[in-house]
């Protein structure tokens, strides 16, 4: 079974990524989902990270969702505030990075792309 962009275990055709019954095998891509725990090891890793700037593309679905739904949750949890940046070309890096350097946060998370076929 290879799953990609769909947690197997809400979709129904497992139990849990760790147990999944019967005679499952395979690998799912979790995207997404996975935002709270990557915001996780980097306060870990920067213990003192207070504020993150989070770039993304409004284009690609998997990044909103991340963006808008799953690091506030995880941020609220850890005490950061996330402050998210749209960049939809090449062209918005400039801006985004002149303004990034007036607000000065503390970290930069960039959620991951995805397969070909999702972006």
């Amino acid at each position: 079974m290879v799953v990609s962009g769909l947690d197997p275990v809400e979709a129904g055709l497992v139990e849990s990524l760790a147990r999944p019954g019967g005679n499952v095998t395979g690998v799912t891509n979790l995207g997404p989902e996975l935002g709270g725990k990557r915001l996780e090891l980097f306060k870990e890793a920067v213990p003192k990270i207070a504020r993150v700037a989070v770039l993304y593309d409004p284009a690609i679905p998997r990044s909103v969702i991340e963006v808008k739904e799953v690091l506030p949750v995880a941020a609220r949890a850890l005490r950061l505030t996330i402050q998210p940046w749209e960049v939809r070309a090449a062209d918005d890096f400039e801006k985004v990075f002149a303004a990034l350097s007036k607000q000065r946060p503390d970290g930069l998370y960039v959620p991951r792309r995805g397969p070909a076929n999702e972006c």
